[in-house]
């Protein structure tokens, strides 16, 4: 966790950045000596990620792992009248 010295928060706030914007860049920006960047390469890698996230979402909709007492019983894919049943 950085701290943002004033002059840092009137340059951001007149580059339309807000203190979630420049926490990104330095979490997942690239460090350099002078500080941090975000790269087309770290935006890339993001996107990736992303795209992998949904697709998994979309993979796994409607999955259903019963758990009694901490065991996983089973897992399957729900019908539509099992998830309004146990929804």
């Amino acid at each position: 966790m950085f701290v943002l010295s004033q002059h840092a928060e009137v340059r951001a706030k007149q580059r339309g950045l807000r203190r979630d914007d420049i926490s990104f860049v330095c979490e997942y920006g690239t460090q350099t000596e002078r500080g941090y960047i975000f790269t087309e390469k770290d935006a890339a890698q993001i996107e990736a990620e992303a795209r992998d996230l949904i697709m998994r979402a979309a993979r796994l909709r409607g999955v259903l792992v019963p758990v009694t007492e901490g065991v996983m019983k089973t897992v399957f894919k729900a019908t539509h009248a099992q998830q309004r049943q146990i929804l």
